[in-house]
């Protein structure tokens, strides 16, 4: 009977009562077993860790797709500048702003770099005007874009190497008097450098 006491009495008696769950009470040498937190985390992470790494690796995937597509749109535009006439690639570089006109790198620059001007398509598009209209077209035009216009006109041979003016209405005087001398001949040869472009 002394035993069985002594039994009772070493039941585990918790100090708390914050609504967690019950424990059983343990006798005498035994420990109680509780989850630790790093426990929970283990188990809750593992899973969450997997799906992560799964999703990156698509993602790398994805990339390594649109290198490929990017890789292969160059490589299609460089053969078809290849394919081109000389001066039509010349042109092409004027109109890009780059020096080379080797095809591949003609075909880098176009399809990696967001042109935000088109020199010739502007002289394109105002050559066969009256220089009326040319003048108000020029006027509604920045200093920067007058003089990316000056430098493709001057690329041409349609212009020589004198700056613009610095006030923006002559300097568009003088870029008019340069485009209305491009010939019909010239304006065929951009357009068919534009169509590269496209």
């Amino acid at each position: 009977m002394n035993t069985d006491r002594k039994e009772e009495s070493m039941t585990v008696q918790w100090p708390y009562d914050d609504g967690s769950p019950d424990e059983t009470p343990t006798s005498a040498g035994e420990e109680p077993t509780l989850e630790t937190p790093a426990q929970e985390e283990d188990n809750v992470e593992a899973p969450t860790g997997q799906t992560r790494r799964r999703k990156k690796k698509n993602a790398v995937g994805s990339a390594s797709r649109e290198q490929r597509r990017k890789f292969k749109d160059i490589a299609l535009k460089a053969i078809q500048l290849y394919e081109a006439a000389p001066l039509s690639r010349d042109y092409v570089a004027i109109e890009l702003g780059i020096k080379s006109s080797r095809p591949e790198d003609l075909a880098i620059e176009a399809l990696t770099t967001t042109r935000e001007m088109s020199p010739l398509g502007d002289i394109l598009a105002m050559y066969t005007h009256d220089k009326f209209d040319i003048l108000m077209e020029l006027v509604g035009k920045n200093r920067e874009e007058h003089r990316t216009i000056w430098n493709a006109l001057k690329a041409l041979g349609a212009a020589d190497d004198t700056p613009l003016p610095a006030d923006e209405r002559e300097s568009a005087r003088v870029l008019v008097d340069a485009i209305t001398s491009i010939d019909s001949d010239t304006g065929t040869d951009i357009a068919t450098a534009l169509d590269l472009l496209d």
